[in-house]
């Protein structure tokens, strides 16, 4: 199921009953990602390398879709939450694979790429500090950094106290000087009743968890701050994460709004970067947040915004507890292979959680280089067709949306001929679109040489200018 168009509308209601939840709108289309990175499984926490060029994201008990699939029996450092990523490659995500080096058969989350290449986990690795132990029932997650050597090799660094704690650490975000780190807790000191993580609670299994921040002092971590009332709440607030600038804070909340009991995404914004109190807010994140739970949202040096929500089945499993909800609280209990420790995300029998991508409508989704083609001619080159099918792959994800395919060429030949030429590589295109079962309204539009991508002056890169671009609508 996709994003309904009323979902913002209700929004719009709740928002005018509590003004002190103010509403922003990033004016931004949302996409469901394809088969390549979400499955039947739960997918979430997407997070982008510094490059964009790989994503990497978390999921529960994730066997695989094309041509990966993993058999938990058989994989012993598998199952449960892993982590994922997907390399960028001819402008579409390639089928995910397994972080093989930081998966285990307990619960693994990444929430951060540093600029230099480490990560920030949430795990259930030996070093906590909480109780550890099959069938604990008081187990907890700690964060981690995780440094890659050029060689690929891992090293696992707990962070020690005052940032973990015997309760639940999670969500790490770090400042890009690594001098600062926000994440949520559940230890004492938060705002409200204690509500433990995993059990039912709320109507959900999100238990009550604050932001708090921890800043770099020397060699040690200071004591860490809750930011306070005005940002956490006596409900769940979750997966904090610190705009470029430093100035615009998101965070996911139950809590904002009397009554909610899914997450939502909100926005808060200061105008001192070093001053943690004074925070105005919360926005409600109109065109991120849905009726279901919505987290983990984070933004590319693109612009690009990412984020996880849950969608409904449309039925109820009969077989409780497989994904992690057995109803009443969070279970581990899996049929013919074994998963120990606390879960991150809180999943629910008869929700499925995706990523989807969040950008301008104005811009493209793919772009179909001259070489995609053969010259001066409209056929395309067969092997490019798997491309195109991995194009194909996210439209079928996203029913019931315009697709628009712009040809364009640079500045050699006649505009009629430049134009004629562009217009019959775009119907080429839907052409095959259509083939393969897209029933969505497509429409083929010749453009020639307008809008260039580079100046056509610059023989060595016109080619760039010889594309055809795909715009996903609606």
């Amino acid at each position: 199921m996709d994003h309904p168009q009323d979902e913002s509308d209700d929004h719009n209601a709740i928002a005018s009953t509590y003004p002190a939840v103010k509403q922003l709108d990033l004016g931004r289309r949302r996409l469901k990602l394809g088969k390549h990175i979400n499955t039947s499984a739960n997918e979430y926490l997407p997070v982008l390398s510094a490059d964009a060029s790989v994503l990497y994201f978390s999921a529960m008990d994730r066997t695989g879709f094309f041509d990966f699939k993993i058999d938990f029996v058989k994989a012993k450092s598998a199952g449960g939450e892993d982590i994922f990523f997907s390399e960028w490659k001819d402008g579409v995500w390639m089928d995910a694979r397994p972080l093989e080096s930081l998966n285990t058969n307990a619960h693994e989350v990444l929430t951060q790429v540093l600029p230099n290449g480490d990560f920030i986990v949430t795990a259930n690795y030996p070093e906590k500090l909480g109780p550890v132990g099959k069938g604990n029932s008081f187990e907890t997650t700690d964060l981690f950094k995780i440094t890659r050597a050029p060689s690929r090799d891992v090293k696992i660094q707990h962070f020690p106290e005052p940032v973990n704690s015997i309760f639940n650490e999670a969500d790490g975000w770090m400042g890009s000087d690594e001098s600062f780190i926000l994440f949520v807790s559940d230890r004492p000191g938060h705002v409200g009743e204690y509500q433990r993580k995993g059990w039912i609670w709320n109507n959900s299994l999100w238990g009550n968890t604050d932001v708090y921040v921890a800043l770099k002092e020397g060699d040690s971590w200071g004591v860490p701050k809750n930011l306070g009332t005005n940002v956490n709440t006596p409900f769940a607030e979750r997966t904090p994460w610190l705009s470029g600038d430093g100035l615009t804070l998101y965070l996911s909340s139950s809590g904002y709004i009397e009554g909610k009991e899914d997450l939502d995404v909100y926005a808060f914004k200061r105008t001192n970067k070093n001053n943690w109190d004074r925070w105005e807010g919360p926005y409600l994140v109109m065109d991120v947040s849905t009726k279901h739970d919505d987290w983990g949202y984070k933004e590319s040096a693109d612009g690009l915004g990412y984020v996880a929500s849950a969608v409904p089945k449309g039925f109820m499993p009969t077989q409780r507890g497989v994904g992690g909800d057995a109803g009443f609280r969070e279970t581990n209990f899996r049929s013919g292979y074994e998963i120990f420790g606390q879960q991150v995300a809180a999943l629910e029998q008869e929700y499925v959680t995706h990523i989807y991508v969040l950008g301008s409508a104005a811009d493209p989704v793919f772009t179909l280089p001259d070489l995609f083609f053969e010259f001066d001619a409209a056929d395309i080159k067969p092997s490019f067709l798997p491309v195109l099918d991995r194009m194909l792959d996210q439209i079928k994800e996203n029913p019931g949306r315009l697709i628009e395919i712009h040809g364009f060429t640079d500045d050699v030949g006649s505009d009629a001929y430049n134009r004629e030429l562009s217009k019959r590589r775009a119907a080429t295109v839907v052409e095959y679109f259509r083939s393969q079962g897209v029933d969505n309204e497509m429409q083929a539009v010749g453009r020639g040489k307008e809008s260039p991508v580079v100046d056509n002056q610059n023989v060595s890169q016109k080619h760039k200018n010889r594309r055809v671009v795909i715009y996903i609508r609606g």
